[in-house]
């Protein structure tokens, strides 16, 4: 399902098909999962099952994934003086929830930074769809393999969790999918809204 996500996506970037789309929404998407593979090997470390382990695996390909559809925009989607805010806020919420947990070992710190750099960047990605009325630069099949990949990952997340008496990593985890879950369904909702006002 990853590349279900990832290949149509490359292709819509390459053919210039990227209105809409946020060079923010990739870059945080890389340290969003780069976060949660660093907590799944955490939690792994706390009770080495399988299921901890796959999830290693999971976040290990979306790293590749997410990686080639980054390098992919680099040169097609236009950074705008708006990302550059959002990247700021980003910026701005990270050091706000470091100071508060002092530091990053804690893991609901890294939970809370994978929040910040999805979840912000999905929400931003709903706002710039809306402010420019088209969210053609997402491929319709982006949107669907994003919820047939976030929600799975999400119920593994739970599942292992409780399975682990929901120990801080699972938690951290958990916190770090669901609200990439949420956003992306708001991200969702203004999507199909644009594309059948074009009907």
């Amino acid at each position: 399902m990853v590349f279900a996500y990832t290949i149509p996506q490359i292709l819509n970037i390459v053919s210039g098909r990227t209105k809409g789309l946020t060079l923010v929404l990739y870059g945080g998407f890389i340290i969003y999962i780069t976060v949660n593979l660093i907590l799944s090997i955490d939690a792994y470390k706390v009770e080495r099952t399988k299921g901890r382990k796959y999830l290693i695996f999971i976040y290990s390909l979306w790293i590749l994934a997410i990686g080639s559809i980054f390098v992919s925009g680099l040169s097609k989607i236009i950074w705008r003086e708006e990302d550059t805010l959002v990247s700021i806020v980003i910026l701005l919420f990270s050091i706000a929830t470091l100071i508060y947990f002092k530091g990053a070992k804690d893991p609901f710190s890294k939970g809370f930074l994978a929040v910040w750099f999805k979840s912000l960047p999905q929400l931003w990605l709903a706002y710039t769809m809306l402010s420019l009325g088209t969210g053609i630069g997402l491929h319709p099949i982006n949107v669907v393999a994003a919820h047939c990949t976030s929600i799975p990952r999400l119920y593994h997340v739970f599942i292992v969790g409780r399975e682990g008496k929901w120990d801080r990593e699972a938690r951290g985890l958990m916190l770090s999918e669901a609200s990439n879950v949420a956003t992306w369904t708001i991200v969702t909702i203004v999507w199909v809204i644009l594309r059948t006002a074009l009907i």
